[in-house]
């Protein structure tokens, strides 16, 4: 055994080595949106495996305290053409200062503190059911008006729908890399795990409507009611990476794990 720990230390040196020098040539300028944005996406891609997801959080980590401004990634889904199988989603940058029009609105905020604990909107929550739970429930109210909305819905005429009220729904998935120095792979797939959860409610909404309006569902549309049920559900996320949450009493982390097991 102590023959082997040569060999193991020189092991670790070169993981955390590859990790720490694989953006090297990026650290003393502005990353660019098109860089987090793909890595976004593989990590979408890929959540439930642990492994990959390691490996992409540790570039995105790189990349994000490789910089000092504050970096938004705003998730919204454009109208598609015959070319498109679906909705193209689209990730640009937004300005900070910006997050605070959007509290106005629908905002559903959903903060990791740490691998085992999230507060969903304002409450602690260590359960990835639960958070299913109160996403859907949210989601639910706003469609059905039951929700306290500060300025008067505005509507739009779509085609196959008519005048329809529309509400701005946004979603705000956020974390604090800098003061972590960085997420750990558990919290990077927690992280991924919630911007599922959050498209699969949005995705189930649409599909629900997809059926109860023309009897079939949503990914076997064609492409103009696709684009119709689109812009009654729009799908608008925001994805912040140096938020504090609020302060919340945590429970002894040593008696409480997140289920990350999604039904």
């Amino acid at each position: 055994m102590i023959k082997l720990f040569p060999v193991l230390l020189i092991l670790l040196f070169f993981i955390i080595y590859q990790c720490t020098n694989k953006f090297e040539n990026k650290s003393n300028g502005k990353i660019s949106n098109i860089e987090i944005s793909d890595l976004i996406k593989k990590g979408e891609k890929v959540f439930q495996n642990i492994h990959a997801i390691e490996d992409i959080g540790c570039q995105i980590n790189q990349l994000l305290l490789s910089q000092n401004n504050e970096l938004l990634i705003y998730i919204t889904d454009s109208i598609i053409n015959e070319n498109n199988k679906g909705p193209v989603l689209k990730y640009e940058t937004i300005d900070f200062s910006k997050v605070g029009v959007y509290r106005d609105l629908y905002m559903f905020e959903i903060c990791i503190i740490n691998k085992d604990s999230l507060l969903v909107d304002k409450e602690l929550v260590n359960n990835i059911v639960n958070l299913k739970k109160s996403i859907e429930k949210f989601y639910d109210l706003v469609i059905k008006k039951l929700y306290p909305y500060p300025f008067p819905i505005e509507k739009d005429s779509i085609k196959y729908f008519g005048e329809v009220e529309i509400p701005e729904i946004i979603f705000q998935l956020s974390t604090d890399i800098k003061s972590k120095r960085g997420l750990s792979k558990e919290e990077w797939k927690l992280f991924f795990t919630c911007l599922n959860e959050i498209n699969n409610v949005i995705d189930n909404a649409r599909n629900k409507l997809a059926i109860r309006q023309f009897g079939k569902s949503f990914d076997y549309l064609e492409v103009d009611k696709i684009n119709a049920i689109v812009r009654v559900y729009s799908k608008k996320i925001i994805l912040g990476f140096n938020f504090t949450c609020p302060y919340v009493q945590l429970p002894d982390s040593s008696n409480i794990e997140l289920n990350l097991i999604i039904d």
